[in-house]
């Protein structure tokens, strides 16, 4: 199963492969990553990871605690990241806090968004969730 094959994947501690919840998954409970993760189905509870890339089939209830997000799907609950990046697919119902955010044209926030310059945006977003 594990070999040492010149084409063997390589799999690093680092989260180099992402973790990807594909458009058929559904998941109900809270996800912690040191990696990043890729959501093309549909996610019930709270995600912690270091970017989180939701894509247009994505759906998320709950709150998202990372450095990096990428919002192309749909959210429902709170965003606290460094940078936040929300495409023209993106729907977020909720809170955003924020270091850096881009909105593309066609974007739709339903809530409240707040900056913060914090340097430790992310050790702090961590310390509470």
């Amino acid at each position: 199963m594990f070999s040492k094959s010149k084409n063997a994947l390589t799999v690093r501690g680092d989260g180099a492969v992402p973790t990807v919840i594909s458009t058929d998954l559904s998941i109900i409970g809270n996800l912690i990553s040191e990696g990043s993760i890729e959501v093309a189905g549909r996610v019930e509870g709270n995600i912690k990871c270091n970017e989180l890339n939701l894509r247009p089939t994505g759906f998320i209830k709950g709150d998202i605690f990372g450095k990096t997000i990428k919002i192309n799907g749909e959210i429902h609950g709170v965003v606290k990241a460094k940078q936040v990046s929300i495409g023209d697919k993106g729907k977020v119902h909720g809170f955003l806090i924020y270091e850096s955010l881009s909105i593309s044209e066609g974007a739709v926030i339903f809530g409240q968004m707040k900056h913060s310059d914090r340097d430790d945006i992310s050790e702090e977003m961590i310390r509470h969730c």
